[in-house]
């Protein structure tokens, strides 16, 4: 039975701060107009530029290998997702099916890369704001076209229009009557703000 000694104790360190739990934005870094051009350019532009953030190291490489959402998102890119058209997930599956067998891999199922399509959608959406679509019901994926995200737009709007004049009808029944004890209109003003930076952006704001 062993004996511990006192008078040679270890230091534990202990971690001081979180690991980050999801990768950098990464337009600010290159701008909506260079970013566009790079995909014209290059079939993988953004799956490229998270292979080059640090922030998106664990999201990109299990081991040696590329992580399954990357795979499937690389396949997407180089069917033609930059297109703005629907890309058949039939496509993306014999593409990575063929790189995991030459790897001596097994192979995965139309499935399997639908739900890795998901989770690329959401790297996605937090490196550069895009909106990509895996659809169950045509077995597709989509990047969002210009006429595509407009009808998005409109069918949102339309869906929140009277609930906004509402919001907006009560703020002033708030403001008239002097009330001051509001707790949740700082939120909804909150949305409104972020909502206007949004579109601010789009009509006249610059692209550094």
């Amino acid at each position: 039975m062993s004996s511990i000694n006192s008078m040679t104790s270890i230091t534990f360190p202990m971690r001081e701060k979180k690991p980050q739990q999801k990768g950098d934005f990464l337009l600010t870094e290159i701008g909506p107009t260079k970013l566009s051009q790079l995909m014209k350019e290059n079939e993988y532009a953004l799956s490229d530029l998270m292979k080059k953030s640090p922030s998106w190291e664990y999201y990109y490489w299990n081991g040696v290998y590329l992580t399954s959402p990357i795979m499937a998102l690389r396949g997407a890119e180089k069917h033609g997702l930059y297109s703005y058209k629907p890309v058949p997930i039939s496509k993306i599956v014999n593409s990575v099916n063929e790189y995991l067998l030459e790897n001596g891999r097994n192979t995965i199922s139309d499935y399997s890369v639908l739900s890795n399509l998901k989770k690329a959608a959401k790297y996605l959406h937090t490196a550069f704001g895009f909106v990509m679509r895996p659809d169950n019901s045509t077995m597709t994926v989509t990047l969002l076209s210009n006429s595509a995200t407009d009808k998005e737009i409109e069918k949102w709007y339309l869906q929140m229009e009277s609930r906004l004049e509402k919001i907006i009808d009560l703020a002033h029944h708030a403001e008239n009557s002097d009330f001051k004890h509001l707790p949740n209109l700082p939120k909804a003003k909150q949305k409104f703000l972020n909502l206007n930076e949004a579109l601010k952006s789009l009509t006249g704001g610059n692209d550094e």
